[in-house]
């Protein structure tokens, strides 16, 4: 299991639920970084990541002690939500 060692949060909730308002001013108030899911997986004119590139992206930015994530790809929970406290 991995040692939580920053502060991680997961902003999720169903289609225009205010997840990225939400995510993006908590950002701004605890000055962590936001990850917006809908904005690594879509590329121009609704193109679709592949599972390998999503996830790729998503465990380079996860990787760090600090971020805000918003959104809830199945393909990357595993990234997200996985993390154990010790």
């Amino acid at each position: 299991m991995k040692k939580i060692s920053g502060r991680k949060i997961v902003v999720i909730g169903p289609n225009g639920s205010g997840k990225t308002t939400v995510a993006k001013k908590l950002s701004q108030k605890l000055n962590i970084p936001h990850i917006e899911l809908d904005n690594i997986y879509w590329k121009p004119n609704w193109g679709e990541s592949s599972k390998e590139e999503f996830r790729r992206k998503v465990d380079d930015l996860t990787g760090r002690d600090e971020w805000i994530v918003d959104g809830n790809y199945a393909r990357s929970q595993d990234l997200t939500y996985s993390e154990q406290i010790q």
